[in-house]
């Protein structure tokens, strides 16, 4: 910012001073405050929907238990049964999100870091995503791609490549799901591709970020890919998506081969 002041003697100028005012330090302090009234809008909205995600299974197990009691036809009490079961898991994926992502925000996500080799995670990871699928869709998994050891930790990258699965099944109604790596000089890249409804270029830069909820139709927090974010940046590694709306989609996340760094 700045100002011009003219002074005059008999009518006529004088001198003329001029001064400045840097206000990028007030202009900063603007904008970081309006980033906290965003972030504190997302997340009281939030926590609404999360009461309602929380409540949908509950009141699904509590409902469909009274009727398996109630029955005596096999065929029905097994349906009720399979709805338990799958609300049973929703309701633990809510609840196992929301207590990480609270450790994440108080830096208290703890890290086991040791050598696994990424065809057996990812092997797991398949292993219980064929319980998953829906009718019509096929998971595919190569078994016999080479072994590719490093050091990270197992249980987070299972978790990554988990939410990845579970978001390939959720919006993949036909065709296939493919898990799979490659490696590179320096890293080996891991990558769930799917033929799902793929999504928007504007919502690409978006799906990451925490709160933010991509399709309000579909249950869950949220919150699976920006716990993967924070996994796989400590880790040492990078995540993304490619993708085209109606085409399907690819997240993808790298971890360095030779991990060098000090964790704490």
């Amino acid at each position: 910012m700045y100002g011009l002041t003219s002074f005059f003697d008999n009518g006529k100028p004088s001198k003329i001073v001029s001064y400045t005012s840097n206000i990028t330090e007030q202009r900063e302090k603007e904008f970081e405050s309006l980033k906290v009234k965003e972030a504190d809008k997302l997340k009281s909205a939030f926590l609404a929907n999360m009461s309602h995600e929380i409540r949908t299974p509950l009141n699904a197990i509590v409902g469909f238990s009274d009727l398996v009691v109630e029955t005596d036809d096999p065929e029905d009490k097994q349906t009720y049964l399979d709805i338990i079961h799958k609300n049973n898991d929703l309701l633990l994926n809510l609840i196992e999100d929301i207590l990480d992502f609270s450790k994440i925000e108080l830096g208290m996500l703890k890290y086991n870091i040791d050598e696994v080799n990424i065809r057996e995670l990812c092997m797991e990871a398949y292993m219980a995503g064929t319980l998953k699928v829906k009718p019509g869709v096929e998971l595919l998994f190569n078994k016999n791609l080479p072994a590719v050891i490093i050091r990270t930790d197992p249980q987070r990258i299972t978790q990554v490549i988990t939410n990845f699965i579970n978001n390939a099944i959720k919006f993949t109604s036909e065709g296939s799901i493919t898990i799979f790596y490659e490696t590179d000089e320096d890293n080996v890249k891991v990558c769930v591709q799917d033929t799902g409804i793929g999504i928007s270029e504007a919502n690409k830069a978006r799906v990451f970020e925490r709160f933010i909820k991509i399709n309000d139709f579909q249950q869950g927090t949220g919150l699976g890919l920006t716990i993967s974010k924070t996994i796989v940046e400590y880790l040492g590694g990078t995540i993304g998506v490619d993708s085209e709306e109606g085409k399907g989609s690819t997240f993808w996340f790298t971890l360095p081969l030779q991990n060098n760094k000090d964790y704490q």
